[in-house]
């Protein structure tokens, strides 16, 4: 299947997208889950999308740029267990590639794929392909009218607490990793109204799949509308919100739908200082505890302050049908530090924290709980396996806070998190906690030669199950750039949980060499 787009030079790329059609691959000793191939057709589907909309720009410039990296593990406990302690290599090889172009004023597109093949000496049943996965396509269809969103993602994550908790796919037990695959796909219209206000329509459809964990397939359809003030409106602010969504799912009891309208008025009593209340009514039809209210009526009020360009923070209170809710977002930047603060609560689930827009950052913690790619001590990309505690398919009320500061002085970068999250569970009753906290230091040592120190520290109770686990993880890597597009690191961990679980206790040592290469 060949597909041209005008006034493109982009065979790569398009050859690259039939190489991810291809059929689920039968390799000995590795095997790709069904329903990891299953959605493929759907990604590929989100990413042709975005190039034929390409046909519309008249120029375009795309950057495809091949990579491989491969990965030698040491671990004295490779399965991460308490009495069956083995010791062993681990190989990992990933070919991939990265995609990136913006034609003028209409398409941007980025995409990294690699495909990881683990092969585990001596245990041949740990061997396993994995897809990682990260695209993102933004699409002006038509001059400031029509527009299209969209995104992939493929990665790994942790099933539960009660298992070992794996930081990459190398270490742990097999059968506590699920890959998580997730496509949206969003069109939208805006259009403004003179100067007196700014609507826009958005539909997105999208659909999350999970290869092993017991959490149900799912389809979501959503429609949203807004109208919000336009520069007429000089100390007065306000704004109109519809918002309606349908989950449908492989488990009929986790089908879902959402409903709510709402409004917004504010005032500016000086330039840098506002206040906002906001009021509505909201339906939730999902399965829940006997009694419990899903919807109703909700407020808000709060203020926006911003001092400087530097500092911006805002803060509201007020109640929906569970309780009081609370809302901070703090930041502060001088010339060589960024501080951070938020705090929110609300009403989700599983898929749509999976289906949330992923992060490209030096160093994620499990503050946000998303499934995430991060750039490692090396700048290769790479899946983060997740802390989140458990996979459900109930439906919870988030509460979480996050903390962080980062100081840069140039050649060197200290960065500090914290964070604390509580989900109470709607069908169950149930609740989970997790809190702790991270810190990195990078250090380049000259050009070419840099060091990492970075520690963390995560805890997590479940009082259903009177479960109590702390996790450690202490990092030590050195990075190497030997040519232009190719460096080398070599990594020493020492991580250790200590559970109230029979045998859940476990320390493991390891030390990682990795090559890693661009091809420009």
């Amino acid at each position: 299947m060949d597909i041209m787009v005008a006034k493109t030079t982009n065979k790569t790329l398009v050859i690259s997208a039939r190489v991810l059609h291809k059929k689920p691959v039968a390799i000995k000793n590795a095997t790709l889950n069904a329903s990891v191939a299953r959605p493929f057709i759907s990604y590929i589907s989100t990413l042709l999308i975005a190039l034929l909309s390409s046909t519309a720009a008249n120029a375009a410039d795309w950057k495809v740029t091949p990579t491989f990296s491969v990965l030698e593990t040491y671990s004295d406990n490779v399965n991460l267990s308490s009495q069956n302690q083995k010791s062993g290599f681990t190989t990992q090889i990933a070919p991939g590639v990265t995609v990136s172009g913006k034609s003028v004023g209409r398409v941007k597109l980025d995409v990294n794929y690699s495909l990881q093949d683990v092969i585990s000496l001596g245990e041949v049943q740990r061997n396993r392909l994995y897809h990682q996965l990260a695209g993102t396509a933004n699409a002006e269809l038509v001059d400031q009218t029509l527009y299209m969103d969209a995104r992939a993602n493929i990665g790994q994550q942790n099933i539960s607490a009660l298992g070992p908790q794996g930081t990459d796919t190398t270490t742990g037990d097999t059968s506590n990793i699920t890959t998580v695959s997730t496509y949206s796909l969003s069109p939208y219209l805006l259009h403004k109204f003179g100067s007196v206000a700014t609507g826009q329509a958005r539909f997105t459809h999208d659909q999350a799949f999970y290869s092993s964990g017991g959490v149900a397939d799912s389809t979501s359809n959503a429609v949203a509308l807004s109208l919000n003030s336009g520069q007429s409106f000089n100390d007065v602010f306000w704004g109109l919100n519809y918002k309606n969504s349908k989950i449908t799912s492989d488990n009929s009891q986790s089908d879902r739908e959402s409903k709510s309208t709402s409004g917004t008025l504010g005032y500016n009593l000086t330039p840098k200082f506002r206040l906002f209340t906001s009021a509505g009514n909201e339906t939730n039809t999902y399965a829940t505890a006997p009694g419990a209210s899903t919807g109703g009526s909700f407020w808000s009020a709060g203020f926006g302050w911003t001092p400087s360009d530097r500092t911006s923070l805002q803060a509201s209170y007020g109640r929906r049908f569970f309780g009081k809710t609370y809302t901070l977002d703090l930041s502060h930047h001088t010339r060589m530090t960024t501080w951070s603060a938020k705090y929110s609560q609300d009403v989700t689930d599983t898929r749509t924290v999976a289906l949330q827009p992923k992060a490209y950052d030096a160093y994620i913690d499990p503050t946000t709980h998303q499934l995430v790619f991060y750039r490692d001590a090396t700048g290769n990309l790479s899946p983060k396996i997740l802390d989140t505690p458990f996979l459900t398919n109930d439906v919870y009320i988030n509460k979480l806070f996050t903390a962080s500061v980062s100081i840069n002085s140039g050649k060197s970068n200290v960065g500090l998190t914290a964070y604390n999250s509580v989900r109470e569970f709607q069908v169950s009753g149930n609740s989970d906690r997790q809190y702790g906290g991270n810190a990195a230091w990078t250090l380049r040592l000259n050009p070419l030669l840099s060091s990492n120190v970075s520690a963390g520290w995560n805890r997590v109770l479940a009082p259903a199950s009177s479960l109590q686990n702390d996790l450690w993880i202490v990092r030590l890597s050195l990075i190497r750039q030997f040519v232009p597009g190719t460096s080398g690191s070599v990594e020493l961990r020492h991580q250790e949980r200590t559970s109230n679980q029979a045998n859940s206790d476990y320390t493991e040592n390891g030390i990682t060499a990795r090559l890693n290469m661009t091809f420009n």
